[in-house]
C-alpha cells in the first residue's frame, strides 16, 4: 500500500486522474449511510482545478448526501480515495480533489473489488460496513520481520496508551495500540498530520498505568489503516 498526497505528489495524482479519465475506466464510488452502502458505477466526464466531475454509467440517479464523505474505488488501477460531494444533478456529481489518494497491491485490491462483486449482486445488501469493507487493515508482521530486532506482538484485546510528542507542544493524548514489542509499537491514529517520520514520541501510560521511565519511540513509518474510517497507523522503533 502507497498513499499520494497532494503536498508532496500532486504531479502523479493529477497522471492517474487523467488516465482514469482519457481511458474511460470505470470507478465504483460510494456513500456510508447508517451502516450500509450507496454503491454507483461511474466514470469521470471531466477535471476541474478543484473537482472532477463524474457521471452515472447506469444512467442511474446519484442520490448521495451533501454532508457524508464519498470513497471512490478504481479496480483496474487499484487505487482508492476519499472526497466530499460538492454537486449532484440527476446522473451528474461533481467531488472536489481528494487530499491523499491510496495505491492498493494486488491482495488489497482483490479483497477490495470481491465486496463490490457481491454487492452488485445483491448478496451483501444489508451486511453492514465493518463485515463489507474489506480495506486491508495493514499488519506488517510478516512482511517486515526480517527488520525487525523483536517481532511485534498484535494486542489480543483492546488497549489504550498515553503519547507525549517529545519536541511538541501537544497535550498528552490516548490512542489505540495496535501491536508492542520489546523493539517497537504500532499506534493507531487519526489526526496523521501531527506525526512526522524521524521525530520521536514518548509512551507515558499503558491503559492509564504509568510507565516509568516512558518508552521513547522514533516515528518510522505512518501508513493507511482504514481509508473509510480516516484512520492511520504510527509505526514506532524504540530508542531509550
Amino acid at each position: 500500500m502507497k498513499i499520494l498526497n497532494r503536498a508532496q505528489d500532486q504531479d502523479k495524482m493529477t497522471n492517474l486522474l487523467e488516465n482514469t479519465n482519457r481511458n474511460r475506466i470505470i470507478l465504483t464510488v460510494w456513500q456510508n449511510v447508517q451502516g450500509k452502502r450507496k454503491v454507483f458505477i461511474a466514470r469521470i466526464d471531466k477535471l476541474f482545478d478543484e473537482s472532477i466531475q463524474m457521471s452515472s454509467y447506469y444512467q442511474k440517479n446519484f442520490n448521495f448526501i451533501s454532508n457524508i464523505d464519498v470513497f471512490v474505488y478504481c479496480e483496474k488501477m487499484n487505487f482508492v480515495f476519499k472526497t466530499s460531494l460538492e454537486n449532484q444533478e440527476m446522473v451528474i456529481i461533481q467531488l472536489k480533489h481528494p487530499y491523499e489518494v491510496t495505491m492498493l497491491d494486488a491482495v488489497e485490491a482483490h479483497r477490495m473489488q470481491k465486496t463490490f462483486d457481491q454487492h452488485m449482486k445483491g448478496e451483501s445488501e444489508t451486511e453492514k460496513i465493518n463485515q463489507v469493507m474489506q480495506l486491508k487493515k495493514i499488519d506488517e508482521d510478516q512482511a517486515y520481520a526480517h527488520l525487525r530486532e523483536a517481532p511485534r506482538k498484535k494486542v489480543s484485546k483492546e488497549q489504550m496508551v498515553t503519547v507525549a510528542f517529545e519536541n511538541k507542544k501537544f497535550n498528552p493524548k490516548e490512542y489505540d495500540l495496535f501491536d508492542l514489542s520489546t523493539g517497537g509499537a504500532g499506534v493507531i491514529v487519526k489526526n496523521q498530520e501531527l506525526f512526522v517520520k524521524g521525530e520521536f514520541l514518548l509512551l507515558t501510560h499503558l491503559d492509564g498505568r504509568e510507565l516509568n521511565p516512558p518508552l521513547r519511540g522514533e516515528i518510522m513509518s505512518i501508513k493507511s489503516y482504514d481509508i473509510e474510517q480516516g484512520m492511520y497507523k504510527v509505526g514506532l522503533k524504540f530508542n531509550t
